[in-house]
């Protein structure tokens, strides 16, 4: 009898690591690439989303910098560019939700930053 209730046990704790494994959520990622289409470089630039700062220096005109974040809630961008020219931009755009892995693009132009947002399977 005790050699029984031993071996249900133990077969318990199996299956209940099984399912731990199985059901264990995943840590979920978010890419973002930020575009300067602008005529003047970006001195300096930080992006806020979903409790991470991201900052970058030196971004020149027609070119990109890519980052990975982890998406750990519902959130959107927030946004400060200084440009070459002394000039600085804040936005606060865009939606990232938890539980969909995706790349999205922040194309910043002469006067704004266009959000552009592509799911990844």
């Amino acid at each position: 009898m005790i050699k029984f209730f031993i071996v249900c046990f133990t077969m318990l704790i199996c299956l209940s690591l099984v399912l731990t494994v199985i059901t264990k959520p995943k840590r979920q990622t978010g890419e973002v690439w930020i575009l300067n289409k602008g005529d003047k470089e970006i001195l300096r630039g930080e992006i806020e989303i979903c409790g991470q700062l991201i900052y970058f220096d030196s971004l020149k005109s027609s070119t990109y910098k890519s980052f990975i974040f982890h998406v750990n809630s519902d959130s959107h961008y927030k946004i400060i560019l200084d440009f070459s020219s002394g000039k600085r931009l804040a936005r606060e755009l865009g939606y990232v939700t938890n539980g969909l892995n995706f790349r999205d693009t922040l194309i910043v132009t002469n006067g704004d930053i266009i959000y552009k947002h592509e799911s990844l399977k």
